[in-house]
């Protein structure tokens, strides 16, 4: 068997080894996150946020973090003007 051909099969076990361990443990985490409540209450028994109201919160956050970390700086690469689609307040 040649040399590359044996590197060839040692890269292709090496990247099924570790995309198996990758699933693995994403399987783990995912078993392991904690609980979305239906509802969030306060003592009063009025409702703070809903299930809804996280998965819009989620949905938000991860909105940002691709604008932020991936869109602008490929925008600005670009030449592009790097302005956000989210406005943040100073106080």
């Amino acid at each position: 068997m040649s040399t590359h051909r044996r590197l060839w099969i040692a890269l292709g076990v090496l990247l099924g080894t570790t995309f198996a361990v990758l699933l693995f443990m994403g399987h783990g985490i995912h078993r392991g996150a904690p609980p979305i409540p239906d509802r969030v209450v306060v003592s009063t028994g009025e409702a703070l946020f809903t299930r809804a109201d996280m998965k819009q919160g989620r949905a938000t956050i991860l909105a940002w973090f691709v604008e932020r970390l991936w869109i602008a700086p490929k925008r600005e690469a670009a030449g592009g003007k790097a302005a956000s689609v989210f406005a943040v307040e100073s106080p």
